[in-house]
């Protein structure tokens, strides 16, 4: 009776794990790649367990089959985790693996039936798959929850290291089939594997849980239109620095100039398409300098990190040249764009916004296409009679 409790138990929580993990990626919509790696991995390796326990010791067929399955079974859930970070499992280091544990798995299984290598090799094998993605895993430990996932890694390498260590140099009757469910190899391997194969779960739905919120965040805080950062986040910027989490020196204010005229000539379908492409024009010329923002309609906002006054003028003057030489599809005429500039003092950063807002307004009276620097010692009422000049 126990001892089919303890056989029920394994492949019952892996069924759970797999089709938990199968839901989770249906009701994703294909939002969660780690989701159904990990229900593959689950399911393959539930048949693998299902085929090594029910089969008859002496079916070296389905043992070898067993053992066969259980490696794609670890591939694929490494690949859960590391689809996470965009990354895979690398292909031919793991096709090598494969080929080598398949070859020595049929030597010592049906020509020189050698059950201390077989094992050994089980185990070798695991441990690369397991190998392979440490380094990856290693590189992205920027959190607990990543750093908890490398370790549970790393656990199972030397988990399936030492198997091997200790099975290896064996006697045949240690480690014979023939010994039943309770043998020394079995309780060693279904514990490991089973406390393994529980952490890997737990964490990889946390994981899941943690990336979901992560990208719904992001989604709240990107603009549809041009795929920048919206009004939300820019605000965020904003109260970051004012925590003194990040140092902003200048602040750019962005208009496009005459942008109504595109819209009403043009259409708005047109006006859309020359959004997004401005958006992605003054983001290449920004070259990582600052962060951008699309803060409403034709009207683009950039905090520039640890710049003076100066310097944010010379990064204005750039994306400026960048907008007024884009040929914007569907737009007859050059689409430029009015620019104000402001440095921020003590982390005022709204005050410089609002200078930087009157520069824009005073470029535009200017003439348009030009980079006003903030006059702080201005009111609006001098603006606008400076614009006037």
């Amino acid at each position: 009776m126990s001892d089919a409790i303890f056989f029920w138990l394994a492949p019952t929580v892996l069924l759970i794990f797999a089709a938990a993990f199968a839901l989770v990626a249906y009701q994703q919509d294909g939002y969660a790649p780690e989701a159904r790696w990990a229900s593959l991995g689950f399911f393959i390796g539930l048949v693998s367990l299902l085929i090594d326990t029910l089969r008859a010791p002496s079916d070296l067929v389905l043992m070898a089959t067993a053992t066969a399955l259980h490696w794609p079974a670890l591939a694929a859930i490494a690949q859960a985790f590391l689809v996470r970070h965009g990354r895979g499992l690398p292909l031919r280091p793991l096709a090598a693996v494969y080929v080598i544990g398949l070859a020595v798995l049929f030597h010592s299984s049906f020509i020189d039936r050698s059950p201390n290598l077989g094992v050994a090799n089980a185990n070798l094998i695991g441990a690369a798959i397991q190998f392979l993605a440490l380094p990856v895993l290693a590189r992205k430990r920027g959190t607990l929850l990543d750093t908890l996932i490398f370790g549970t890694f790393l656990f199972a390498a030397l988990c399936y290291s030492l198997r091997a260590a200790l099975f290896l140099p064996q006697d045949v009757a240690v480690i014979e089939t023939g010994q039943g469910f309770w043998s020394l190899y079995n309780l060693t391997f279904y514990l490991t594997t089973g406390l393994v194969s529980l952490m890997n779960a737990v964490l990889l739905l946390i994981a899941i849980g943690s990336d979901l919120i992560h990208r719904h965040y992001q989604a709240a805080e990107t603009d549809i239109l041009t795929g920048l950062p919206n009004r939300r986040a820019f605000e965020r910027w904003i109260d970051a620095a004012r925590d003194g989490e990040t140092e902003y020196g200048a602040v750019i204010m962005i208009d496009l100039d005459h942008f109504k005229r595109v819209n009403d000539t043009c259409g708005h379908d047109t006006g859309d398409a020359v959004l997004g492409q401005a958006a992605g024009v003054l983001s290449q010329a920004l070259g990582g300098r600052g962060n951008l923002a699309r803060i409403g309609g034709e009207e683009f906002a950039v905090l520039v990190f640890a710049a003076t006054l100066e310097a944010g003028l010379h990064i204005a003057e750039d994306l400026r040249a960048a907008i007024s030489r884009e040929r914007f599809a569907g737009v007859s005429w050059n689409i430029t764009g009015s620019f104000g500039v402001a440095g921020v003092s003590q982390r005022r950063i709204r005050a410089a916004l609002r200078h930087a807002d009157r520069a824009v307004y005073c470029a535009k009276e200017g003439g348009r296409d030009r980079v006003v620097p903030a006059r702080p010692d201005l009111g609006i009422a001098r603006y606008e009679a400076v614009a006037a000049e």
